[in-house]
Order: structure tokens, then C-alpha cells, then sequence
């Protein structure tokens, strides 16, 4: 390994302050208020907030579907209220069988 006494660069002064503000410039961007850290940190949670919006656009379809075929269709109406409702015709019977 070579020592830093040996190596040419570090003689000379204006080459030491050189590398410190280039290590100072590093670990400002680095570190700082708007560093990579903050970049990354923001690039993550935009990615997460987009899935986010995703979910909830495809939802919203869903939903908006299912207002139109409430507005429109009147058999899957029908379909709702005897499933959920347990809603019969006038004209039905319901027969109940025990188990």
C-alpha cells in the first residue's frame, strides 16, 4: 500500500486543498439538505405514491363501471337485489330446505 508521505500529490498544498474541497463537495451532496440521499428517498416514494394512483384509477373503473350498469342494466339490478338483498318476483315462491 502506498503512504500518503510518499505519494507526490500530497506535497504539494495546492493539491491537498484541492482534494478537500472536492471531499467536502462529496459529502455535501451526499448528505446535505438536498443530497442524493433526499433524491433517493423522493425517487421511492413518488414510485410508491404512482402505485398509489394506479390502485385507485383502476378502482375508480371499476366503480364508474358498475354506476353504468346500475343506470343501464336492469338485469344486473335484479341480479344485485336477489344476491345481496334476497329480494324475489311477486310471482316466486322461495322454498327453504333444512339441512
Amino acid at each position: 500500500m502506498v503512504s500518503y508521505a510518499k505519494m507526490k500529490i500530497f506535497k504539494n498544498p495546492f493539491s491537498i486543498l484541492v482534494f478537500g474541497a472536492i471531499l467536502v463537495t462529496i459529502i455535501i451532496t451526499s448528505y446535505g439538505d438536498n443530497g442524493v440521499r433526499l433524491l433517493s428517498q423522493l425517487r421511492l416514494e413518488k414510485r410508491d405514491l404512482d402505485q398509489k394512483i394506479n390502485e385507485i384509477q383502476t378502482e375508480n373503473e371499476k366503480l364508474y363501471q358498475e354506476i353504468q350498469a346500475l343506470n343501464e342494466d336492469y338485469l344486473y339490478i335484479e341480479r344485485i337485489a336477489r344476491e345481496e338483498l334476497g329480494m324475489i318476483r311477486a310471482d316466486e315462491f322461495v322454498f327453504i330446505v333444512p339441512e
